[in-house]
């Protein structure tokens, strides 16, 4: 399991869904999770109205 220290984990670009998710291809063990907005599809504010974060668990990925 690595330990993450300022790393990206995930990033998009373009996304203009209601709903994102994002799977880790391995676990990572961390204290805190920071989201960066860059911009907005035009917009003067971006909104987050949710986060969820999952105990990671070994699946198949086939």
């Amino acid at each position: 399991m690595g330990l993450m220290n300022g790393a990206t984990s995930a990033s998009e670009t373009g996304n203009r869904k209601r709903n994102r998710v994002h799977r880790l291809e391995q676990p990572v063990a961390a204290e805190q999770m920071r989201v960066v907005v860059e911009a907005t599809a035009g917009s003067k504010h971006a909104q987050i109205i949710e986060i969820r974060v999952y105990k990671w668990e070994e699946r198949s990925r086939a």
